[in-house]
């Protein structure tokens, strides 16, 4: 299983994810929140939260706010939150382009971004309308 070094003051201590002060913390510039035993980087933290596991970015988790429980990010899920707040049309239309220029890297943040985006869209959304 995974584990950090621990920084306190002076002195530094191996401790493994489950036995972290606390669910959020920072690694390398990063807010990271262990999610299923994993350190996964915060994307986006709201009643729409969105969480990509550290050093598998591709694999990416999701919450909504009916429960806060972590879900396994899907497309299709996605999609229907979206046209939930009449965003998807937005989202279909804000597909990214790929050029020639693009490395794989390129590519997968240029999705990343999008997701990102409309996550952040979904909880302003969301207070919107919870308010």
């Amino acid at each position: 299983k995974e584990s950090f070094t621990v920084k306190s003051n002076s002195s530094s201590k191996k401790t493994k994810l489950k036995e972290l002060p606390s669910e959020f913390y920072s690694y390398d510039g990063a807010i990271l929140k262990t999610v299923d035993n994993k350190a996964c980087i915060v994307l986006i933290e709201g009643k729409y939260s969105y969480y990509s596991e550290y050093g598998q970015q591709a694999v990416t988790y999701y919450t909504e706010p009916k429960n806060g429980e972590v879900l396994s990010f899907s497309e299709k899920a996605f999609k229907k939150l979206l046209k939930t707040y009449r965003l998807l049309d937005n989202y279909e239309a804000d597909e990214p382009k790929r050029e020639k220029k693009d490395s794989v890297n390129d590519w997968f943040n240029k999705k990343l971004s999008r997701t990102v985006k409309y996550f952040k869209l979904l909880n302003e959304e969301y207070a919107k309308n919870a308010g």
